[in-house]
């Protein structure tokens, strides 16, 4: 999917918008053939595939028939609750994630939209802060309207990578005019959760090891936690890309994040074990039996989380060197 072809639908979208706000605001259906459909298409939900998207799904348990299920390899990844244009999305959250969580759907996100507006949740998520991405199609530009509408992009969503993008996930190049400067977060919106924070593509880092660190970028294999005790802000990848930090067991979490995304873990590696303790499993169950006792999923896969700040670092470094990767080529940014 070109980027810039994502680009020229938006316009078209906030035109109509603006055309045909009066009939749109009164009739779903034609916010969904007009709005949803097409920007469902545009980021590869090709909505006339029913291994792809299943309108007005019955499969559920419950009552009720969702608007949208999205799918992966026949297996629901997301639900969308669909309202005319203008109709507000504040009632239909309970909604949506009854939907989601039915029996017979597990699917993971929940989303609701009026083809203007966009909520995306994620059912991982603690339940006081579900939210993983929103966006406004008339409140930004275009351009910051691509980017945030990739947390709705096909891969993103079938591999557990949804966001609150404001560059592409792996595999696109960004909208320059519209990527952010490191540190900076858009005027309009509060700071992001850790969680929701955006993968920035840089160039990749060529400073000397001197600099890097006189500039708040240290080497993960360098980094003593233990001396620190405010945790980085940022970490940079390899291949230049970066995402936003904030706690020490994020250093982790976005590390294997991006290992797998990269195909540098495969299954054939996994449970990775520390001691008794499972560091990374598909279950989040201990060797002992024991459940994690704090466990974050990434993908398919599960963490555990409860080490402290030092062992967040070495086992990172542990799984980064287990990928046959580098970890001298992981970076962090301080707080300044």
């Amino acid at each position: 999917m070109p980027l810039e072809s994502l680009l020229e639908l938006v316009q078209t979208l906030r035109q109509r918008i603006k055309e045909h706000r009066s009939a749109l605001s009164g009739n779903e259906m034609l916010t969904r053939y007009a709005l949803i459909d097409p920007l469902l298409s545009e980021l590869g939900w090709e909505t006339t595939d029913p291994a792809t998207v299943i309108p007005e799904d019955t499969s559920g348990l419950g009552r009720g028939r969702p608007d949208y299920v999205l799918q992966h390899s026949g297996k629901p990844v997301m639900v969308i609750e669909a309202k005319k244009l203008g109709s507000g999305l504040q009632d239909g959250a309970r909604q949506a994630i009854s939907y989601a969580m039915d029996a017979n759907r597990q699917a993971r996100y929940f989303a609701l939209t009026d083809g203007q507006n966009w909520k995306i949740y994620d059912t991982n998520r603690p339940a006081s802060d579900m939210r993983a991405a929103s966006f406004d199609i008339m409140a930004a530009s275009p351009a910051e309207v691509c980017l945030k509408a990739m947390a709705l992009w096909r891969p993103a969503v079938e591999h557990g990578s949804v966001m609150a993008a404001e560059t592409p996930i792996v595999g696109l190049d960004v909208v320059k005019q519209a990527a952010p400067k490191p540190g900076d977060l858009p005027s309009h919106e509060p700071e992001p959760t850790p969680q929701e924070q955006p993968a920035t593509r840089r160039p990749p880092a060529t400073a000397t090891q001197s600099s890097e660190t006189s500039q708040g970028w240290i080497p993960l294999s360098e980094l003593q936690p233990k001396l620190r005790s405010t945790p980085p802000v940022e970490i940079l990848f390899p291949d230049g890309s970066s995402t936003r930090l904030g706690r020490w067991n994020l250093i982790m979490v976005e590390s294997v994040r991006w290992l797998l995304a990269n195909n540098f873990l495969s299954r054939g590696q996994f449970p990775i074990k520390q001691g008794k303790r499972y560091l990374i499993a598909d279950n989040p169950v201990h060797s002992t039996g024991t459940r994690f006792h704090q466990a974050k999923q990434v993908g398919e896969y599960f963490l555990e989380a409860s080490y402290n700040a030092d062992y967040q670092v070495r086992n990172a470094n542990k799984v980064i060197n287990l990928a046959g990767q580098d970890p001298s080529q992981f970076k962090v940014r301080l707080p300044s």
